[in-house]
């Protein structure tokens, strides 16, 4: 195989470009992928939704529709509908799926935070992060329900929660992601707006009084129309108190009537009393509905205020609190535990791709690379759609050029004479499109093979795909494989990707730092009274490169230090 002085990267088109880094999670409204930013080199996270049919062909997914801005929910910095069947396919136009690129969010989950401390029991919450959290998900809320056009999230739980430390920073923010279920709230719920809220852009309005003796009345009556908004609306609120409670007792309110867990915590003073009332106060305003008592909800705005006003109190009182160990429960490498539902493993050729796409995914912030196309197309399944091939400089990640050829692997519902959906079972035969033709990935693979093993064309033999021209021409004015002219260098020319080490990675080695330090302390102490110096490999931090083994440090150690069982296994 020719050696070159790239290697071969996944390169998505939209905007100003972006290389796959990695997945995030596989959605059930879409793939979600973290990517860099040829432009300016920055982590965005990119979303690719399902495909769905729009029979108003100009309409917008409610993600991009109702996006609102505001500095707890991840902006969205570009949003692109694209055509998932070919131009010549009857439905060619209502078919669509949405790509979005948004701000990355470093700092992993709520539920993997709370999994976290519910792992460590040895490891209290600092009670600071709680009123923040509560604060932050507050307001949040407030502005949602509240402004221009509100909304109601729908899907507010704690994987919805994204946690971000800004630099420097002890504790996270807390966003609220994920607007894929977010829809209008029927204004004609609200009394006239009044002119006050948390603060002077927010208008806080007042539901009319809906109150009735009983909630399965409401079926019948004139009322009716608004059950879906209010009910929607307590659930927005359930959902904030169920996390709060999550990490609070370290129960699921699901299956869990955290009355007992509610009364022993209080037995034990874990928490201030504030804290417990706040908790008690949010559940009974997100009861609302069940209760059909709708003026609870006017409630809900005095104690966001005086939930704000106690978490900068508590922000005060406690400025060394730090929780950056719990980045330890952030999984930030590649999800390879769906790998099996795209390849077989009882094909001979499964371990040597499945190392092959963990070893591409080495680097959690830094481009996934291939040494060849055949590599890389050997793992089409797992590339969110569409996406092309990029030439990349290993050293630096600068792309420098991008191929011509457009990639599908989409597994799109195509309409039926009823209007429903069903499966296309093209999914594994069209990878690709020239023209009005269908490339296989069968076929591409045998052209990729032919182009990593020669300067010429794709191949010399014409037959491969019916693309090739002959071994003398230009390989840059190959139909799959050649360099894309759209994609100039002056396109192309954004700045190196930075070595920098994940979030999780920095916690690591500053934890691992802490160590080394005590342990050189405790050498010298124990040089200084004359007695033998004994260390104990058990002691010992163990940690691979990757970070994925537990750290386990001595009990009689630095306070400083933490003992961090494993929770990988």
């Amino acid at each position: 195989m020719a050696t070159t002085a790239y290697k071969y990267g996944i390169f998505f088109p939209e905007h100003t470009g972006h290389l796959y880094v990695r997945r995030l999670a596989p959605g059930r409204e879409g793939d979600v992928t973290l990517t860099r930013s040829i432009a300016d080199g920055s982590l965005q996270v990119r979303k690719n939704t399902h495909p769905t049919d729009r029979e108003n062909v100009d309409s917008k997914i409610p993600e991009v529709q109702f996006q609102r801005h505001h500095p707890l929910i991840p902006s969205l910095n570009f949003s692109q509908d694209y055509n998932v069947l070919n131009i010549y396919h009857k439905d060619h136009e209502r078919l669509k799926s949405t790509v979005m690129y948004s701000k990355f969010c470093n700092g992993g989950t709520l539920w993997e935070m709370s999994c976290y401390f519910e792992l460590q029991k040895d490891r209290h919450m600092p009670e600071v992060l709680l009123w923040r959290l509560l604060d932050q998900r507050l307001q949040t809320l407030l502005f949602l329900h509240h402004s221009q056009g509100g909304l109601t999230k729908l899907d507010n739980h704690m994987n919805n929660v994204w946690l971000h430390y800004e630099d420097g920073s002890k504790l996270p923010n807390f966003y609220t992601g994920d607007l894929g279920h977010v829809r209008p709230i029927n204004p004609a719920i609200w009394e006239e707006t009044t002119a006050h809220g948390l603060d002077a852009s927010l208008k806080v309005r007042k539901l009319k009084d809906l109150e009735l003796p009983n909630r399965h009345a409401w079926d019948n009556s004139p009322q009716s129309i608004y059950n879906p908004d209010l009910e929607a609306m307590s659930s927005d609120i359930a959902n904030v108190w169920t996390g709060l409670v999550h990490l609070m007792y370290g129960i699921d309110t699901t299956y869990i009537d955290p009355a007992d867990a509610r009364e022993a915590s209080m037995e034990a003073r874990e928490w201030s009393e504030e804290l417990y009332e706040c908790e008690w106060r949010l559940k009974d305003i997100a009861e609302f509905f069940d209760a059909a008592k709708t003026t609870r909800y006017s409630d809900l705005e005095p104690l966001a205020v005086e939930v704000k006003r106690i978490a900068k109190l508590s922000a005060d009182g406690d400025p060394d609190a730090d929780v950056r160990l719990a980045l330890w429960n952030v999984d930030d490498t590649c999800p390879s535990e769906d790998f099996d539902e795209d390849y077989d493993t009882r094909d001979e050729m499964y371990s040597i791709l499945f190392h092959r796409y963990v070893d591409a995914h080495k680097d959690p912030q830094r481009p996934a690379l291939f040494d060849s196309r055949v590599e890389l197309l050997q793992l089409a399944k797992r590339w969110p759609e569409p996406w092309r091939i990029a030439r990349v400089d290993e050293s630096t990640g600068r792309v420098l050029g991008v191929e011509k050829m457009a990639f599908h692997l989409s597994n799109p519902r195509l309409p039926t004479d009823g209007h429903e959906m069903e499966e296309d079972d093209t999914r594994n035969l069209h990878l690709a499109q020239s023209g009005s033709r269908n490339i296989g990935l069968e076929d591409l693979l045998l052209a990729a093979e032919a182009a990593d093993t020669t300067t010429h064309r794709i191949s010399e033999d014409f037959s491969i795909t019916g693309f090739a021209r002959g071994p003398n021409d230009d390989p840059n004015e190959d139909e799959i494989f050649g360099l894309d002219p759209e994609w100039t260098a002056e396109r192309l020319a954004g700045p190196a990707i930075p070595q920098e080490l994940s979030l999780k990675q920095q916690m690591i080695n500053r934890e691992k730092a802490k160590q080394e330090k005590a342990k050189q302390e405790v050498v010298e102490v124990e040089g200084t009274i004359g007695k033998p110096l004994i260390l104990d490999d058990s002691d010992e931090m163990d940690l691979d490169n990757s970070g994925n083994n537990p750290i386990v440090i001595d009990d009689d150690s630095d306070d400083d230090l933490m003992e961090i069982d494993s929770i990988n296994g």
